[in-house]
């Protein structure tokens, strides 16, 4: 996810003829106070805690290699918020080592 928020990060900055290397600002931390002044002139709390998913299922995997990709919406195809749920829209992937 790093290399792709980089590489559009890095495109976009091409397109407007801003020199600056994402990279870099992410590493130094610029890019998240970058971020939290983005939310605050919007109205938001750069301090709020974001909202995860009600349903979480652990999937261990069974050997080394790369995520090609996650179907966030598997759940609501397969109506798995339950037969007397209304379908959940919020989906989260979270990443451990």
């Amino acid at each position: 996810m790093r290399d792709l928020t980089v590489e559009l990060a890095t495109t976009m900055c091409e397109l407007v003829g801003i020199a600056a290397d994402p990279a870099a600002k992410l590493d130094d931390g610029s890019a998240y106070e970058v971020y939290r002044r983005m939310i605050a002139a919007q109205g938001g709390d750069p301090d709020a805690v974001l909202a995860t998913a009600p349903l979480c299922e652990e999937v261990l995997a069974t050997k080394d290699g790369v995520v090609h990709g996650v179907d966030a919406l598997r759940g609501l195809r397969r109506g798995d918020s339950g037969p007397d749920e209304p379908a959940r829209r919020t989906s989260s992937v979270r990443v451990r080592e």
